[in-house]
């Protein structure tokens, strides 16, 4: 039988130390990040509570700050372009596969933007297009975040 030399014994304890001061660095660095990953998400949420009580404003009062007008509720006016409509494919909602709707939409100052329409399912198999919503013809007007 192999005798462990006193040696041995005399490091084993130290090396055990050495590696619970890791473990116990380790969990309080790990804690002081989950921390300010809270911290974080609770000053983002107060951002979107201020911002979604704020009142409605024109989209064509938003200015190249961006930024300032996130989840503010904007309304705009114009006509969908018949034409231009894109799937975006493989979009999984509900356990089911399906394709968001995006149609352009041409503003009364010749902007245009993409409006996100909704889902819809995708058909039963890769040939069969997917039933879309007809788009509504004349001005209509979005409200949106």
């Amino acid at each position: 039988m192999a005798s462990v030399s006193q040696q041995e014994r005399e490091v084993r304890p130290i090396l055990k130390s050495l590696i619970a001061l890791i473990l116990v660095t380790g969990c309080l660095w790990a804690s002081q990040w989950q921390f300010q990953r809270g911290m974080d998400r609770q000053d983002r949420n107060s951002l979107i509570e201020a911002q979604v009580l704020l009142p409605t404003i024109e989209l064509n009062e938003i200015d190249e700050n961006i930024d300032r007008f996130e989840w503010r509720e904007v309304v705009t006016s114009g006509t969908f372009d018949t034409g231009e409509q894109i799937l975006l494919k493989n979009r999984y909602f509900e356990g089911v596969y399906g394709f968001e709707v995006l149609t352009l939409l041409k503003l009364a100052d010749q902007r245009e933007i993409w409006v996100d329409r909704g889902w819809v399912k995708a058909g039963k198999d890769a040939l069969t297009p997917p039933t879309v919503t007809p788009v509504p013809t004349g001005v209509v007007e979005i409200k949106a975040r």
